[in-house]
């Protein structure tokens, strides 16, 4: 679960806080019922949808958005919405 945090809340700091040179903010949430973890990553950085990305991915370039697919093989399930001008990107383990 760690790596998970880390890795999408670098990405959004690293590439969403600055396309556009505006302050932004980012709140991760994680919590854990019985054997499950879900963590919500919310931010107001440009749209990023990451689970519309994974399926734009080819299989043939591996290398290509490797950590989000990385992620995608450890969680059980991804969505994403984009509610009021934020991201919100929900990952349980």
């Amino acid at each position: 679960m760690s790596l998970v945090v880390e890795e999408v809340a670098c990405n959004t700091i690293t590439h969403g806080f600055t396309k556009d040179g505006k302050p932004h903010s980012i709140n991760v949430r994680v919590i854990k019922k019985d054997d499950l973890y879900s963590m919500r990553i919310r931010d107001d950085c440009p749209i990023y949808d990451p689970v519309k990305q994974l399926k734009l991915c080819s299989d043939d370039d591996a290398e290509r958005h490797f950590r989000l697919r990385m992620i995608s093989k450890q969680a059980m399930d991804i969505q994403y919405t984009n509610i009021l001008k934020l991201n919100n990107l929900l990952i349980k383990i």
